[in-house]
């Protein structure tokens, strides 16, 4: 019984703190946000291509290892914007504004200005974590400066977990780590708003395994049960 109602607690308390971030975000001003979206377009970051190569520009059999996904961070991006035109609703029915199926950048574009005739889609189908998150941070900065602060982030958190498993004796983990990652082409994933959130939860699970490496079993499976719980939150295509 004591599992089980810490389960439910547990639950409880994620799904709490989930709507909360989510009233945070809603509460941001939509005027930071627009400027910084404007910012965005301007620099033209998400217009050069839908799903730009991060290194490899030609027609090789792998290049698809090195694709990101400018056409899904433009929703994101839409979604983050548009979140407060349907109200408190929008917290869960994460609206954007488009025009048909249409280049999702063109849409973020004509959504911004304000343009007459765009549809409201809503995908609340998902937790939208990463749009509550960008949401925040389009309020202080632009999506390019965005990126590289999460590239930022993820670097150390890398950095630091392997030196933490190298003091703590596990120096075969210590190399491994960081390179069955850039066998992955982890640098796609440290410069996507899509990708970052679950490298992030991953990197601090991993850190947590090493400095609490005695936990109990029902300690673990609440451990292993919140980092489920928060990758379902922030993963967009879960």
């Amino acid at each position: 019984m004591r599992a089980v109602a810490a389960t439910i607690k547990t639950f409880l308390l994620l799904i709490a703190a989930y709507l909360l971030l989510g009233v945070v975000a809603y509460l941001v001003p939509d005027k930071w946000v627009q400027r910084h979206v404007g910012e965005t377009l301007y620099i033209g970051d998400l217009l050069l291509s839908d799903y730009p190569k991060a290194i490899l520009f030609t027609d090789l059999n792998m290049q698809d290892s090195y694709t990101m996904d400018a056409y899904t961070e433009a929703i994101i991006v839409n979604q983050a914007l548009s979140m407060r035109s349907e109200g408190w609703r929008g917290i869960l029915l994460m609206p954007r504004r488009q025009e048909g199926f249409p280049d999702q950048c063109q849409s973020l574009s004509k959504a911004l200005g304000g343009q007459e005739g765009l549809q409201t889609v809503y995908y609340g189908r998902y937790w939208h974590g990463s749009t509550f998150v960008t949401r925040l941070l389009l309020a202080c900065a632009n999506f390019l400066q965005i990126r590289y602060l999460i590239y930022v982030l993820t670097t150390l958190l890398l950095l630091w977990c392997s030196i933490k498993l190298w003091t703590g004796g596990q120096r075969a983990a210590a190399l491994a780590v960081p390179f069955s990652l850039l066998l992955v082409n982890v640098y796609v994933m440290q410069f996507s708003m899509q990708f970052a959130p679950v490298l992030v939860i991953a990197l601090c699970g991993m850190l947590w395994v090493a400095y609490h490496p005695g936990m109990t079993r029902l300690h673990s499976g609440l451990f292993f049960m919140v980092l489920g719980s928060l990758t379902a939150c922030f993963d967009l295509i879960t």
